[in-house]
């Protein structure tokens, strides 16, 4: 008795219609008998079929995991899983992924690895050996060790110039708009200063109010994100000298009376009212959107380098050689990209992305001696999957298939 894949004919007409099934034979009062389990789907063409076999694979594999009692199968300490899921798709459907491989050869996957675990736990090159054992990635065994993490630096930074250009053509983006900018020297415009020079220099200042959507969206999950980050040390740091150090900027997001210390909901009032809106004070004789356009650019800039040295961490740098300093940065770059790239579909921060797929995790299980491995159900990951429009990951028969 077992599960198997059937196929049913129906005609319609002239035409005859093919149907998968997931089927199962079973014995009821001594009778041989067949039950449909599921019901796959049209049959077209071999793909499809294909597709079909695998699901009875796995079909089979969850029921044979549902028949095991507990001395059948050991489990094994779970692995992370969420992020290097979603970010192998989206450098696949960005075609990064296919540029790194035809540029770096061989090192391709261990290049990958380097570029996830930046945006996973942020760490030296070389830590990556530690901490690839916590990370499922079955897209390719890897033989990780000191002389290949160098050789990847190594090959990484003599195609550089090469990569740049061609993710720059595969990701197509907007080089028709053309920014003036225009360069004061302050010291000429206020060269033999007087209550009238000033005054005539503020009378052509321009002031313009900006209010961007998307920017408020994304202010306000930052504020959301430092405001969890002040609750939990808030509540687990009671000395006032302590919290104080520990919050660093994100002091003025507390007030400290006598008692404690509380959310500075005044403070937090105000950043909400300001989330999206900006002044640009400018003397300049560009068109209003030219001048927006250019800020826009020089805020994101700014983020992104904000982000390389806070989130991603760019140190430390164990590296003496020039060119390896410069491939550990092009790294920290490739992960800066695949974090903005994932942040544009999704709508959310990537520290939010993160903490969401750090909830799916993958759990080693020993059937048979055989190796599956199974998710974890997590609604935060799924959430953020659907988003980039992934499939939830449910049972592998092995690694590196």
């Amino acid at each position: 008795m077992g599960m198997y894949l059937r196929v049913s004919r129906n005609r319609r007409g002239k035409n005859v219609y093919e149907y998968a099934q997931i089927c199962e034979r079973y014995r009821e009062n001594g009778k041989q008998k067949t039950r449909i389990l599921e019901y796959l789907g049209p049959v077209r063409n071999e793909s499809d079929m294909e597709r079909y076999r695998k699901a009875l694979l796995l079909a089979g594999e969850k029921d044979s995991i549902r028949r095991m009692t507990p001395g059948e199968f050991s489990l094994l300490p779970s692995k992370e899983f969420g992020i290097a899921y979603a970010s192998m798709a989206v450098m696949n459907d960005s075609g990064i992924l296919e540029i790194l491989r035809k540029s770096t050869s061989v090192y391709a996957h261990i290049l990958n690895l380097m570029i996830i675990a930046r945006l996973l736990e942020p760490s030296s090159d070389l830590s990556l050996i530690n901490l690839s054992e916590k990370v499922y990635y079955p897209w390719s065994e890897i033989d990780l060790n000191d002389d290949n993490i160098y050789r990847t630096l190594d090959k990484l930074i003599s195609v550089k110039d090469d990569i740049e250009i061609e993710i720059f053509r595969e990701l197509k983006p907007d080089t028709d708009l053309i920014i003036k900018r225009v360069a004061i020297n302050v010291d000429k415009v206020m060269k033999g200063d007087s209550t009238g020079d000033q005054r005539r220099l503020a009378e052509r200042r321009r002031h313009i109010a900006v209010y961007n959507r998307k920017r408020e969206e994304l202010d306000l999950k930052d504020l959301n994100d430092k405001i969890d980050i002040v609750k939990r040390k808030i509540s687990g740091i009671p000395d006032q000298k302590e919290l104080k150090k520990s919050l660093g900027k994100l002091k003025s997001l507390v007030k400290f009376p006598e008692d404690g210390a509380a959310l500075n909901e005044k403070r937090i009032g105000i950043l909400k009212k300001l989330a999206g809106r900006f002044l640009i004070v400018t003397n300049t004789d560009l068109p209003e959107s030219e001048i927006v356009t250019a800020y826009k650019e020089q805020w994101q800039i700014e983020r992104s380098f904000r982000t390389i040295k806070s989130y991603l961490e760019i140190r430390p740098v164990y590296h003496r050689k020039s060119d390896r300093i410069r491939a550990h940065v092009f790294v920290c770059v490739l992960s800066l990209l695949l974090s903005r790239i994932m942040e544009k579909l999704t709508g959310r921060t990537i520290d939010s992305i993160r903490r969401s797929l750090n909830y799916l995790d993958v759990v080693p299980v020993t059937v048979e001696k055989r190796e599956l491995y199974i998710s974890s159900e997590s609604s935060e990951a799924s959430d953020v999957l659907k988003s980039l429009g992934l499939p939830y990951p449910r049972i592998r028969k092995c690694a590196h298939t």
